[in-house]
């Protein structure tokens, strides 16, 4: 994996600008860099090169075809590269980023695209048909910005290359602060800047290399629909061929290779398949210290079981300040997952040992394992069960009688057990009067159900949040299950693991987001993939049958942190300074009087964790980057 940048645009100074993108994102790529300027077209491309396969000179980018008809700045990895070159009949390019070009060359764009297995973003310079191809990969493992100003186009792995162009206007988009409150980040298109964008996963953008105006935009792959009759049925057979396939080719590498390993069966089936296939495995897992969050003792089973080499760290309440305080710059852009925390801590530790790591993200999404997929469908029969109206004004009521069925049975969810009783009360009057249970789905991922109220007045829009790509289906499950795969994974958890692992030149891979894992995945007979307890019953099987004796526990914790507690304690002061009306009035986003009274009622022992952590998110993102916003 790599950095990337550059402009297409008639700028006098293009040199200067795409050598200044290109530095910004020299953590991305630390091995080498390259600058590539057209000499007929306004063309410039900045690479930083991270060094997985091939560490060779002859992987040095940007990189130009053969013919020269074509030049690539690219970040990512085509994992069936040796498959693709027999295919072009060169078999012995040893670089991913040549077989691209081969590719290219031999098959067109379009048609490549279709034969790539890989997660990758990149620029693609046509120079025969003076067209500049920016494509992402399927899920959104990669990043890529793209600003189209008066003056060209111009597009980076990172906002910050962005940030670095000369006389570019940064607008804070309301509708993004809105959305970053609700769901933690900020999803789809939208950046925290009004004028920047996200290319979204599986798209394709050809812009004009002459003009730099839009040719086309165009979807080159969505996932199919989960539990499709139509489809035919799988086997786990065939989901446990896909897995090993998916995962072996990750484990194509020149460098060390590392898998994180975590309490959870997603990783542990992973790490299980890598350890088949590679004899000297380093495994890695970091645990907080609390016992409700910490999973390092079933993480250090099953590496005793595979016989890795395990790591593990504790991250401990000193550690917390220094990181908390690298988040702004780590993240790019507003960024409001608590899990950040370990996550960065974990990525900075597996990087001193190894250079590439397999994780065990997207296993919720394919096979059910998310909590709120049963807390959802739960609350939707609540709201549902009586008249809007009267849902609303006894919302709260309604919560404590949930709050005590959850506490004293554990059928009910655990994320419901976990939230507090205002989050609860403000669902269901949220849901109160949703038309949809896509509607309700959105308010169940929401960490506020009124962002709105704690904007100061002059950022109050009508509501913009928009919960992304929506397809209606009868089957709840399905639909937070394809909704999940399409917004939370590549909005969220990739963001998340993608912004702390470059930030140290670690590549990750992720073998689950596979598309023929997917595709096999959602052929399998519900009972047999989700289970009938929504605990991913298939991963359970092939662990079960490739790594006996070990013990899963059947409810998800996730990477999460004692972030309530924190707050009170050693995250205390630094969230005090954040959160003081001389620093709310500074950056001029939020209503000082609302904050202080979450942040108030929160030291008085009420669970506000979640909104509050989006609100430190966005002070200390605005203070570090911007300094302040002076007006809407």
């Amino acid at each position: 994996m790599c950095g990337i940048a550059g402009v297409v645009g008639r700028r006098d100074d293009l040199a200067a600008t795409v050598a200044a993108m290109g530095a910004t994102v020299a953590h991305r790529g630390p091995d080498s860099e390259g600058i590539y300027l057209d000499a007929r077209l306004p063309v410039g491309f900045a690479h930083r090169r991270l060094a997985i396969l091939d560490l060779t000179p002859n992987g040095h980018q940007p990189m130009t075809s053969c013919s020269g008809r074509f030049v690539v700045t690219y970040n990512g990895e085509l994992y069936n590269y040796r498959e693709l070159a027999a295919q072009v009949g060169a078999p012995a390019l040893a670089s991913d980023t040549a077989v691209l070009l081969a590719c290219v060359e031999r098959f067109g764009v379009a048609e490549s695209l279709k034969r790539f297995n890989g997660m990758f973003a990149f620029a693609l310079l046509d120079r025969e048909a003076k067209a500049v191809h920016l494509v992402r990969d399927r899920f959104g493992e990669k990043p890529l910005y793209v600003a189209e100003l008066g003056n060209g186009v111009h597009f980076a792995s990172e906002l910050r290359a962005i940030e670095a162009v000369p006389g570019i206007s940064l607008e804070i988009d309301p509708d993004a602060v809105e959305e970053l409150l609700r769901f933690k980040c900020i999803g789809g298109h939208r950046t925290i800047y009004r004028d920047v964008i996200k290319l979204l996963p599986g798209h394709h953008l050809t812009i004009d290399a002459n003009t730099a105006g839009r040719k086309s935009l165009e979807r080159y792959w969505a996932p199919p629909m989960p539990f499709d009759e139509g489809s035919g049925e799988a086997s786990l057979e065939e989901l446990d061929s896909a897995l090993e396939a998916s995962v072996r080719m990750r484990l194509r590498a020149d460098v060390p290779v590392g898998a994180l390993l975590s309490g959870g069966v997603d990783s542990a089936v992973v790490s299980t398949i890598a350890a088949a296939h590679h004899s000297e495995l380093h495994t890695f897992t970091a645990g907080v210290g609390d016992p409700d969050y910490d999973e390092r003792a079933q993480a250090r089973a099953v590496a005793t079981a595979l016989g890795t080499q395990h790591h593990e760290i504790e991250i401990t309440e000193g550690d917390l300040l220094a990181l908390v305080r690298d988040l702004p710059s780590t993240y790019d852009e507003p960024y409001a997952d608590s899990s950040a925390i370990p996550t960065l801590a974990l990525m900075r530790f597996v990087r001193s040992e190894v250079k590439v790591a397999l994780t065990g993200d997207g296993g919720d999404e394919l096979f059910g394992g998310y909590p709120r997929y049963r807390l959802a469908p739960l609350t939707w029969s609540v709201a549902r069960a009586l008249p809007s109206a009267l849902v609303s004004d006894r919302a709260e009521t309604m919560a404590r009688v949930l709050d005590h069925f959850a506490r004293l049975s554990p059928r009910f969810p655990r994320s419901l057990r976990e939230r507090s009783l205002d989050w609860v009360a403000g669902l269901l009057a949220a849901s109160s009067g949703a038309t949809s249970f896509a509607e309700h789905y959105r308010n169940v991922r929401s960490d506020t159900h009124s962002p709105a109220s704690l904007l100061h007045q002059r950022w109050q829009t009508p509501d913009g949040t928009d919960a992304g790509e929506q397809v209606g289906y009868g089957n709840h499950l399905a639909a937070m299950m394809h909704d999940d795969l399409l917004n939370y994974l590549p909005d969220d958890i990739l963001v998340k693991v993608d912004r702390a692992a470059m930030s140290v030149g670690l590549e990750t891979r992720v073998p689950m987001l596979d598309a023929d894992v997917l595709e096999v995945a959602w052929r399998l007979p519900l009972e047999v993939g989700v289970g009938e307890n929504r605990d991913k019953a298939a991963l359970r099987e092939i662990l079960a049958r490739r790594l006996s004796g070990i013990s899963i526990p059947r409810e998800k914790r996730g990477f999460g942190v004692p972030l309530a507690g924190w707050l009170r304690g050693p995250l205390r002061e630094w969230a005090e300074d954040l959160l003081s009306v001389s620093s709310l009035e500074r950056v001029g986003l939020l209503d000082a009087a609302a904050v202080r009274t979450l942040w108030q009622r929160h030291q008085s022992g009420k669970n506000l964790h979640h909104p509050l952590w989006a609100i430190l998110a966005l002070q200390a993102w605005t203070l570090q980057r911007t300094g302040s916003v002076t007006s809407a």
